[in-house]
């Protein structure tokens, strides 16, 4: 959030953070909401759900450990799972 936006809604009493610190959870809470929400994304991207996006598979991708390349690779129809460590596209 911008610095001047920030300082207009503090000073008219807003508080800015995060969920974390707005539901008042620990770590291990916090860790373990984040955790099912992945597994859910993953389980609706694994059985093809429609509402799954392609910046989404990307994202998930990338958070896999491909890179750039890979994915260049992927989208081109030249994957193999030695070129993009393991991740080949279907």
């Amino acid at each position: 959030m911008r610095k001047d936006k920030l300082q207009r809604l503090d000073a008219k009493g807003w508080k800015v953070g995060s969920t974390q610190e707005f539901l008042g959870l620990s770590d291990a809470e916090a860790a373990y909401i984040d955790l099912k929400l992945r597994l859910a994304r993953a389980a609706k991207m694994e059985s093809g759900d429609s509402e799954i996006t392609v910046d989404v598979l990307i994202w998930s991708l990338l958070t896999a450990g491909a890179s750039v390349d890979d994915l260049a690779r992927i989208v081109a129809g030249g994957s193999s799972a030695k070129s993009a460590g393991g991740i080949t596209s279907t």
